[in-house]
């Protein structure tokens, strides 16, 4: 399985939770590469090789994808407001600036008090 992150799911989980997740896999035997990007698919005769970073190639009878997600903050971060993961925002979806509000994929909500 191969992720750009250190854990499976630690940009959502908490980090107890997502390293459980990256063991549990481990156990079950599946090699796990971690911090590794897949930058290229590649067919050679009847093989699929997938190419890995910088020059490591895999090669695959099948390949299943999941994308993700990645919040694009930029603009809130020059703006000034908290950021983690998303931006973060109350239970009324206002960032840390009252007058701004920010929903879906780029929200992350905080628990209150």
């Amino acid at each position: 399985m191969i992720f750009p992150s250190n854990d499976i799911g630690d940009r959502v989980f908490p980090l107890p939770l997502a390293q459980f997740v990256s063991n549990f896999y481990k156990q079950k035997g599946v090699e796990l590469l971690a911090g590794e990007k897949v930058v290229g698919l590649e067919t050679r005769g009847s093989k699929r090789v997938l190419k890995i970073g910088g020059s490591r190639e895999i090669e695959v009878d099948c390949v299943v994808a999941g994308l993700g997600i990645e919040p694009n903050i930029e603009l809130a971060q020059t703006a000034g407001l908290e950021v983690e993961n998303g931006i973060v925002v109350d239970e009324f979806l206002r960032a840390s600036y009252p007058d701004i509000h920010s929903a879906g994929d780029v929200a992350v909500s905080i628990t209150l008090p």
